[in-house]
């Protein structure tokens, strides 16, 4: 059986509507990582996180729930009623439990990402929560018109900072800023740049050489649509690291599932899978640059046993 695909989107925005983010989260969960870092909320240059790393926890465990959905009538009458009214949304809370130990490696790789962008000599400017989630989810399901409504309201959050740089942490959050939103928004007027092209440019020298094989696993954002591949390649090489190539990288890199991990979770699996094997092939340790791309991988990681890391943990351990 197949997820209530026309339920699941009225659900996401309607929640997008009421939400800062898509799901049925706490907005503090979003910024918690943030709160002894005493980053100013006003600057030139913001970085933006759009929520996803901790936003990807319970996006597996709502994943989860909608593979169950796919077989059992008793959760699809459930989705219908969440879609219907929207209020219940805030008792999924309650069921909707994320993996702790997944939330924490969140936190961990926003503030590797915050101390790497320091020691390139970056200051920069945080929303906390007022920080809204860019629309990504929703403009890749052709949810046009809510795309717009939640992109509207990510802009005016940008102009009330003083930004003009907008450093992005993810895949997603750069290809939706940099191409999806001229397109869309003519007052978008910003400077987008991946926090790997600003690390890439400005650390020279690493504090620890790793003696260590990695195969990396390009997101298609950055490598089919904006050609980024080449940044995390240099600054791992810069630090040691092996590079070994799996079958289909950069420019014709393999797919995580993450696409459809909404609309069909079995068949977002079986690709992840697939993908994890063949890089398999190159090396057993596989570095991430999207948080999407390492939720799926770590979920389905129970059926193999590879090491899977963030591109920022590496970094981290190399640089700081």
């Amino acid at each position: 059986m197949l997820t209530p695909l026309r339920d699941v989107f009225l659900l996401l925005i309607k929640i997008s509507e009421k939400n800062n983010v898509p799901l049925p989260i706490n907005q503090k969960i979003c910024y918690k990582w943030a709160l002894d870092l005493k980053l100013p909320k006003h600057g030139k240059t913001l970085l933006y996180t759009s929520c996803y790393y901790p936003m990807v926890p319970y996006l597996n465990a709502i994943v989860n729930m909608l593979q169950k959905a796919e077989k059992s009538s008793i959760y699809r009458f459930g989705i219908k009623m969440l879609a219907k009214i929207p209020k219940l949304s805030v008792f999924t809370r309650g069921i909707i439990r994320a993996d702790q130990k997944l939330l924490n490696k969140s936190y961990e790789i926003l503030k590797n990402i915050a101390a790497l962008l320091q020691k390139a000599g970056l200051d920069f400017a945080y929303l906390y929560g007022e920080e809204i989630f860019n629309g990504a989810l929703l403009f890749d399901l052709g949810l046009e018109e809510a795309f717009i409504t939640v992109g509207k309201r990510v802009i005016e959050s940008f102009r009330k900072t003083g930004a003009r740089k907008i450093i992005t942490i993810d895949p997603h959050s750069y290809h939706i800023l940099k191409s999806v939103y001229p397109e869309y928004f003519e007052d978008f007027d910003f400077e987008v740049v991946s926090y790997l092209e600003i690390l890439e440019d400005k650390l020279n020298s690493a504090s620890m050489i790793l003696d260590d094989e990695f195969t990396i696993h390009d997101a298609c954002y950055y490598a089919r649509y904006e050609g980024l591949y080449e940044e995390p390649r240099k600054l791992l090489q810069r630090a040691g690291a092996r590079i070994k190539e799996p079958k289909r990288s950069k420019l014709l890199t393999g797919c995580c599932g993450g696409p459809i991990e909404t609309t069909s979770p079995s068949m977002a699996e079986k690709i992840a899978l697939s993908r994890l094997r063949e890089l398999a092939e190159a090396s057993s340790n596989i570095i991430t640059l999207c948080p999407i791309c390492y939720a799926n991988f770590v979920r389905c990681n129970r059926h193999l046993d590879l090491k899977i890391y963030d591109i920022s943990e590496v970094l981290a351990k190399a640089f700081l």
